[in-house]
């Protein structure tokens, strides 16, 4: 079985910091997305998980 949804996460802080990632999507069917009010020079960390019935998969 394939994954039920996806979820992302974005932060502009340091990615390893688990508390600096925010929540940005969860769904079943989009094919992209689109991130609005960046700031230019600013670097952005996203990360994508499947999530299904048998549980979350890896960042």
């Amino acid at each position: 079985m394939g994954a039920g949804s996806y979820e992302v996460q974005s932060t502009q802080g340091d990615p390893s910091i688990e508390a600096n990632w925010q929540h940005v999507l969860s769904s079943k069917n989009a094919s992209h997305i689109l991130l609005s009010d960046l700031t230019p020079g600013q670097t952005y960390w996203l990360r994508v998980r499947a999530v299904g019935n048998h549980g979350d998969g890896a960042w």
